[in-house]
């Protein structure tokens, strides 16, 4: 699929998710709460592709779904150096897809970790779980350790 293609998906996933998400606010995971921290998506778990992701987005929140092989993880989407959203690239190695930001240049690894500054902290991974009908829900109040996977 050609980038253009593939961006606009991107962003089309996200508009439909972004609307199923409670429309009051919340921090960015960061600390801050000021209101509903726990977000249900509207795509299934088994929609995520290997080495890929989807991307939910609501007030104050933005958060990359991602399955690898291990299984699937919640991870912050915002870049930890100027909260800049971040941009999937899996075409300079499609065997490691990264995250880059193009504010500034800062690049992670697909598991969040940081591979070129200016940021300095790793993405904050957050408590995911897979629902009955196979939704995914996240807890911003849980952060958990970035190998934590969940089967799905």
């Amino acid at each position: 699929m050609d980038e253009d293609r593939r961006r606009l998906c991107q962003v089309m996933g996200a508009a439909v998710v972004g609307a199923a998400l409670p429309s009051v606010g919340c921090g960015n995971g960061n600390g801050g709460m000021t209101g509903p921290h726990i977000f249900t998506t509207t795509f299934k778990a088994k929609d995520i592709a290997m080495n890929n992701f989807a991307f939910a987005t609501g007030p104050g929140v933005n958060v990359n779904i991602c399955r690898d092989a291990g299984g699937l993880f919640a991870e912050d989407a915002d870049c930890t150096h100027a909260q800049c959203l971040l941009e999937f690239d899996d075409q300079t190695n499609p065997s490691a897809p990264q995250w880059q930001c193009n504010c500034h240049g800062s690049k992670f690894d697909f598991e969040g970790n940081v591979i070129n500054p200016p940021a300095a902290k790793t993405l904050v991974h957050y408590q995911l779980t897979i629902n009955t009908d196979g939704s995914c829900t996240f807890d911003l109040a849980k952060i958990v350790d970035p190998s934590t996977r969940t089967a799905g």
